[in-house]
């Protein structure tokens, strides 16, 4: 079942909803970047530009796996769906998340790549919102689909990760619109304060939820996609 999002929260207010997976989703890009360049460099090869991303998703998923989340491998039912362009797609404290590789646009960086013939992919980037059970086996809603945005730099090191809410679908990234697109601080880089704190919520039980409480599987998607 889909229902029509209808107000969106800012960049700022949705980070602090979806804390602390920012950070753990920069650590695991940051952990598959440096698996990817040891396999080319393990087979004194240069960097494949279209085997690399595949690489990325591979050690993506097996890294979010190692901490607990099942991931299995593409068509068969997980909490993962197997997406077009080396994604990955999870339910996450309500909201609908996708890890996509960003798109350049006339030598533009960081854009939300095309959703191509995708019907679920174009639902989620016009704000489709979703019913499905949480780890408790209660029927909910998300309320917001957004995307995170990962790419290379020249040395084949993680570039960055940004957050993006998609505003409307199309077929190629040129013609994708967006919320808003912003860039995450890497962790190690924010000072002590701009971390969560114990009074904002427990580290622990977010962490837990993130491992193995809300995160669903999106097979009807997969299917389609």
């Amino acid at each position: 079942m889909r229902m029509q999002h209808g107000g969106v929260p800012t960049f700022q207010q949705t980070l602090e909803s979806v804390d602390p997976l920012s950070d753990l989703i920069f650590e695991v890009m940051d952990q598959a970047t440096v698996k990817t360049r040891a396999f080319f460099a393990s087979e004194k090869q240069l960097h494949d530009p279209f085997l690399a991303p595949c690489l990325m998703r591979f050690f993506a998923k097996q890294a979010l796996r190692g901490r607990g989340i099942k991931a299995e491998e593409d068509g068969d039912s997980s909490d993962f769906e197997a997406l077009p362009n080396n994604g990955l797609a999870f339910f996450y404290k309500r909201h609908h998340v996708r890890i996509l590789k960003a798109a350049i646009v006339r030598g533009v960086q960081w854009k939300l790549p095309g959703c191509g013939a995708s019907e679920p992919k174009t639902d989620f980037y016009n704000q489709q919102l979703e019913m499905y059970p949480d780890g408790r086996g209660n029927m909910v809603t998300s309320v917001l689909n957004i995307i995170y945005l990962w790419d290379f730099d020249a040395s084949l090191s993680l570039a960055g990760v940004y957050l993006a809410c998609p505003m409307s679908a199309g077929a190629n990234a040129k013609d994708v619109a967006d919320h808003w697109c912003e860039p995450l601080l890497h962790p190690a880089l924010r000072k002590p304060h701009e971390h969560s704190s114990p009074a904002e919520g427990d580290p622990e039980e977010d962490l837990e939820d993130l491992l193995g409480q809300d995160v669903m599987e999106h097979a009807e998607s997969a299917k389609q996609a």
